[in-house]
């Protein structure tokens, strides 16, 4: 895992806030250092331009990610079989899809990569990460299943956990007719890394 200092720390958990709070319009260099109460030269000194900042940014959220879910899978893994890591895996996303910081961030940042090729490859890199983590979870469940099919598996499971924010993020409408969809989820999931 990758380490930071202190006040480059303290710069990422601010820019990745002011990214979800504010939105991809109001991400700048300036309003960063802002609210970091530090100059503009100091950030600069950290990240010297926006895309460095951004770039940091996505890959500090993303192993803050990977790290509380390691945590949370490297002890329950040696008590769990392939198919319950799995259900544990979407369960686990779901959930996290619900929280205010993963329902303002990452939107951001889609609405930023429509316009920024270079934020969209990050958004790639990042996605590609989730799904090669899915992977070996299909993989698991499902041994008989050529790469090629457990990467696609794979890509659709990513959609379709990564998608729930749109129905049960934070602020959403609660609709009675979908009470049940986190089991319904985990059910369809399964199926799909499960079918020959």
């Amino acid at each position: 895992m990758k380490k930071f200092n202190p006040k480059k720390t303290q710069i990422l958990d601010t820019a990745a806030r002011l990214l979800a709070e504010k939105g991809h319009s109001l991400f700048s260099m300036r309003n960063v250092s802002r609210e970091c109460k530090i100059h503009l030269k100091t950030l600069q000194y950290y990240f010297p331009t926006k895309r460095t900042l951004l770039n940091e940014v996505l890959d500090y959220v993303l192993q803050q990610y990977y790290s509380e879910l390691n945590a949370k899978f490297s002890r329950a893994s040696e008590n769990m079989n392939a198919d319950e890591m799995l259900t544990s895996f979407v369960e686990y996303t779901f959930t996290n899809n619900q929280s205010k910081f993963v329902n303002h961030f990452y939107p951001a940042l889609w609405a930023m990569a429509l316009h920024d090729k270079e934020t969209a490859v990050a958004m790639d890199r990042t996605y590609t990460l989730h799904r090669q983590s899915i992977e070996k979870m299909v993989s698991a469940v499902n041994p008989k299943l050529t790469p090629r099919v457990v990467a696609l598996r794979a890509a659709i499971i990513t959609a379709a956990t990564e998608a729930m924010m749109l129905l049960v993020g934070e602020g959403k409408p609660k609709h009675k007719e979908l009470t049940g969809l986190k089991k319904e989820l985990v059910k369809q999931c399964m199926l799909i890394a499960k079918s020959q």
